[in-house]
């Protein structure tokens, strides 16, 4: 079993308490889930995910409510309860941090990210649909990051949403797609 993390922030104190997170679950048996959590509260679906195949892979979650989908379709929703916890300032991509101050990984994601977006509002499976090919979301609402994972050299990962998270590249290396 292991578990290969596409974005993780973790809660102070608790590497298993995740503010939210979201990866692919392999079993034993070679099953796949796409997993995520909210909260410390932990869900996930089964999806038979393929070998050298691209896939767009979103959650939303407010009110309670996670909704995970993949290539915009809704595959599943669940339930988590919302937290007071203090939560990490840091968000890791391909990986999940393994200490406090976020300088050590495991988990990591064993494929290719394209790119990574964060929202601080609800997107509709509408809206997921219509921007999943889109890649210049500068200026739109609600778009707190945007990091193109494949236009960079070095170790800066530039945040395109216009907010200046940047990010810098540990143990990864940049792929150009045609």
């Amino acid at each position: 079993d292991y578990y290969e993390y596409i974005l993780c922030r973790t809660i102070d104190g608790g590497l298993t308490q995740h503010q939210f997170s979201l990866a692919i679950y392999t079993s034993s048996t070679g099953s796949k889930q796409l997993y995520s959590a909210i909260n410390g509260k932990t869900y996930s679906v089964a999806y038979p995910f393929e070998l050298d195949k691209w896939y767009h892979v979103a959650f939303t979650a407010a009110d309670g409510v996670i909704k995970l989908y993949v290539n915009s379709e809704l595959i599943g929703t669940g339930s988590y309860t919302q937290s007071a916890a203090t939560y990490k300032p840091n968000l890791t991509i391909g990986a999940r941090s393994t200490n406090s101050d976020g300088s050590s990984h495991d988990y990591r994601f064993k494929g290719w990210l394209k790119d990574i977006r964060l929202w601080n509002i609800v997107r509709s499976q509408a809206e997921i649909q219509r921007d999943m090919h889109l890649t210049s979301l500068e200026g739109s609402e609600g778009l707190v990051g945007y990091w193109k994972l494949d236009d960079g050299q070095g170790t800066k990962i530039s945040d395109y949403s216009g907010n200046n998270k940047h990010g810098t590249l540990q143990g990864g290396k940049w792929v150009y797609y045609m």
